[in-house]
């Protein structure tokens, strides 16, 4: 759930600059460029927090959680480590954003310094967003029942209200990101509001997505192997598939988010 679901705006602000100066317009529609750089934002993104998190690192906090039965109590020692990791994350997913918003080419110091500005704002947004004690409570629940994901209502509820935060907190994000780059780009209200909708909608598809069966599948094989998270190949084979199945589910979301943005429906109400 690690998701660059906001449409960085930035990218439109910076199509509205120019070697001459930093021209202030009204934008009535997203381009399917700016669009395409938000996918790549969002595939980043996750591999990102691949590369940060090395698997003997990740085997050490599920070897505590299989130890406290779900629970994320880790060790002090852990606890420092995840710490020190959080602080690499939010930097290396800053600089991979940065790179993508500005394709490596030198911008006019205004823009660079409200692209990071905007970075580091909304990087430590989508990190405090993640659902930590929903995860605990899942977790628990999950090694309780012998790794079936066969969820109690209680779960089902948490997962709701979770949405809700999330959505809440992407509204939050979205208003910052119009603020910050307001003397660069003023959007047109209608567009504002389709953008509200338009990242509302990718958080659902988001949750949506989520592959309950191949985790589950994967719990049972860790639980099986005494804890390890050395997979099995077809374990391994099922997860890329799955990647790939997520990336086009991505791209058929964004899709749509385009025909919403730039007029070729009107959308639902929130």
């Amino acid at each position: 759930m690690k998701s660059s679901l906001v449409f960085v705006l930035g990218l439109v602000a910076l199509s509205s600059a120019s070697p001459f100066g930093i021209p202030k317009r009204v934008v009535r529609s997203v381009s399917q460029e700016t669009l395409d750089l938000a996918f790549d934002s969002i595939v980043e993104i996750y591999r990102t927090v691949e590369r940060t998190y090395p698997a003997e690192l990740v085997q050490e906090i599920v070897h505590e959680i299989l130890e406290n039965d779900g629970a994320f109590n880790f060790s002090p020692e852990l606890r420092t480590k995840l710490d020190e990791k959080r602080v690499e994350l939010k930097q290396n997913m800053m600089d991979a954003q940065e790179q993508i918003i500005t394709g490596g080419e030198d911008l006019p110091e205004v823009i660079l310094e409200k692209i990071r500005l905007y970075l580091d704002y909304s990087v430590g947004t989508l990190l405090d967003l993640t659902p930590f004690q929903l995860m605990e409570e899942i977790t628990k629940e999950v090694l309780k029942n012998g790794g079936s994901f066969a969820f109690s209502d209680a779960i089902l509820v948490l997962l709701e209200e979770s949405k809700v935060a999330y959505k809440d907190g992407m509204k939050r994000l979205l208003d910052y990101e119009f603020e910050v780059f307001e003397d660069l780009i003023e959007l047109d209200d209608d567009l504002r509001q389709k953008i509200y909708v338009a990242v509302a909608y990718m958080i659902d598809r988001t949750y949506d997505a989520i592959p309950w069966e191949l985790l589950e599948d994967t719990v049972y094989y860790i639980l099986e192997n005494d804890g390890s998270v050395q997979l099995s190949e077809e374990l391994v084979e099922s997860i890329e598939a799955n990647k790939d199945e997520l990336r086009e589910k991505l791209r058929d979301a964004l899709d749509y988010v385009d025909d919403l943005l730039n007029g070729k429906f009107d959308p639902e109400p929130l």
